[in-house]
């Protein structure tokens, strides 16, 4: 989207003019029907055959799973049912000379006609977007929202509040806010369509070497694990630095894996279509090493070396270009990335929950959070359309040194397997698989 202010509208008197109404409706029953197969196949199904899998190949069944799946059915089943049949009848979408006024639950929002920054069709659904320019009170609602073709009586419901908006606009504030509808509807395309190819690597290597993993029996003690480049931190104090590195492709059971993928696949492909690629390598680079090196720093001198593995730390560091933005952005949210205070507060909560575990790795964590909002300090936009305080040049080449960094710790991991005993290999790491499990934070 446009990172500039958006220009000053010039209102000219004209007559008011009568108000434009669309009307709403309930869920139809079609689309319950095809919500319910979509959470059946998405949500119950996969969250039931996870533990029964995990049962057929350990012949073992863990709490972890049951618990995640239980949570994941709970969670599913309440939004779909508070979502399809707990809102109230809609009263109609509004369209007058001040205010755009559509019903969201049992709240009704007013966007204000001049703040409106988005106002398009995806397919026939509504999207909306509104905000402010910093130092400027808001005179109406400041957020998105989006509405089912669906939820619409007619078949061209939000065509005809789009149509009316652009009308509204034209004839009460000019051309020039029509123009500026057209031209973030351009940007907001072309981001959506941006493929985030980092982040379906880094997930594309991790499910590699999570195969790596069952196929060498990795998961079954801790010297599997460090022999395959876990980050021991006793080894690291070994000046064994590359484990920093590798160790954030390895996981310590199949829900470590799918939890840190299905974050980082959502925020991180989010994160990657705002920063670009070379940026997000540096993200993802710095705030997973980082945490894993603060990790194992944590550990220095303890009687029982420690053993952390999973690529958290770098979903943390997302989260942290997240924060960064939403920090900058705060008063416009435009040209970044916002998550709302709630949402925020949300993660905070749960994630503190979380790490009460003893299994997980709070210091990496932290650690890659902070690493990847001093990252989005040096690369990321700033407001009013500046650029980032690093040249692209720079953060291409930076991105370049953490690829080859990358590949040369697997190849050092890869001579020191080859190099390395069975005895000595067994001996590091005796019988203390404290394997980090990721603390299940989202995107807001």
């Amino acid at each position: 989207m446009d990172g500039r202010d958006p220009p000053a509208a010039e209102t000219t008197t004209v007559e008011a003019e009568p108000a434009v109404e669309v009307a709403l409706r309930r869920t139809p029953p079609t689309r319950r029907r095809r919500h319910a197969l979509l959470l059946l196949l998405l949500g119950v199904l996969p969250a039931a055959l996870m533990p029964l899998l995990w049962f057929w190949w350990r012949r073992t069944l863990s709490t972890e799973f049951v618990g995640v799946a239980l949570i994941m059915v709970g969670m599913a089943s309440l939004g779909w049912l508070v979502w399809l049949y707990a809102l109230p009848a809609p009263s109609p979408v509004v369209v007058d000379d001040g205010f755009l006024t559509i019903p969201l639950g049992r709240r009704r929002l007013r966007f204000s006609l001049p703040e409106i920054l988005v106002a398009r069709l995806d397919g026939r659904d509504l999207v909306l977007f509104a905000a402010t320019p910093p130092g400027v009170a808001a005179h109406g609602h400041v957020g998105g929202v989006l509405v089912p073709a669906s939820c619409f009586v007619g078949p061209t419901g939000a065509h005809d509040v789009v149509t009316a908006l652009r009308a509204r606009l034209a004839t009460r504030y000019g051309q020039g806010l029509v123009d500026r509808l057209d031209d973030n509807e351009r940007r907001q395309l072309a981001f959506q369509r941006r493929r985030p190819l980092v982040v379906w690597g880094a997930a594309a290597l991790c499910l590699v070497v999570f195969g790596i993993e069952l196929w060498t029996d990795a998961l079954s003690s801790a010297g599997g694990l460090t022999a395959l480049g876990a980050n021991a931190s006793d080894r690291v104090a070994a000046f064994e630095l590359w484990r920093v590195v590798t160790a954030n492709f390895l996981h310590g059971s199949l829900i470590h894996l799918f939890m840190n993928l299905a974050a980082l696949l959502s925020t991180g492909a989010l994160v990657e279509r705002w920063l670009g690629r070379p940026a997000t390598v540096l993200v993802l680079w710095c705030s997973g090493s980082l945490g894993q090196l603060a990790s194992a720093i944590g550990a220095f001198g303890d009687e029982v070396p420690r053993l952390s593995v999973g690529i958290s730390g770098a979903v943390f560091g997302v989260l942290g270009v997240l924060f960064v933005s939403s920090v900058r952005f705060r008063g416009q949210a435009t040209g970044g990335l916002r998550v709302p205070v709630t949402m925020w507060i949300v993660l905070i909560v749960t994630n503190g929950a979380i790490s009460t575990i003893p299994i997980v790795d709070v210091t990496a964590h932290i650690a890659g959070f902070v690493a990847g909002a001093v990252t989005a300090l040096l690369v990321a936009p700033r407001p009013g359309g500046r650029r980032a305080l690093l040249a692209p040049k720079v953060v291409r080449a930076a991105a370049a040194v953490a690829g080859i960094l990358t590949v040369l710790a697997f190849v050092a991991l890869l001579v020191s397997t080859t190099t390395t005993s069975t005895t000595s290999t067994t001996s590091t790491t005796s019988t203390t698989d404290t394997r980090h499990l990721p603390t299940g934070a989202e995107p807001g």
